[in-house]
């Protein structure tokens, strides 16, 4: 409902980065029910770079960790506190962007 009345406004949205794979959807239901044509009329970018992202009509652009990268780095560091009986504070993993069908290429 946010999308469509974001889009339905007098601000002429080109571009949404979306915080989760769930909001994207919902902006990309609001967008595909008022005709509005993704790429061209609107770009989406999603942070959540998880699986779930191939199941969609448009193939998206997506910002985040590789769920495996983030598996391979918890295995990693639980091994790691294992032996050396530390905790491991923070630990910071990178996000990559996947360009996709869903943002416009100019």
């Amino acid at each position: 409902m946010a999308a469509k009345q974001l889009f339905n406004s007098n601000n002429k949205v080109t571009a949404v980065v979306s915080g989760s794979y769930d909001l994207t959807r919902g902006i990309l239901r609001a967008a595909t029910e008022l005709g509005i044509n993704v790429p061209k009329e609107l770009s989406i970018v999603s942070y959540d770079n998880i699986p779930q992202s191939k199941d969609l009509q448009i193939h998206l652009t997506t910002v985040g960790v590789p769920t495996t990268r983030i598996a391979n780095e918890i295995a990693k560091y639980v091994l790691k506190m294992i032996e050396t009986k530390e905790p491991i504070n923070s630990v910071v993993l990178e996000p990559e962007i996947n360009i996709k069908e869903s943002t416009r290429q100019l």
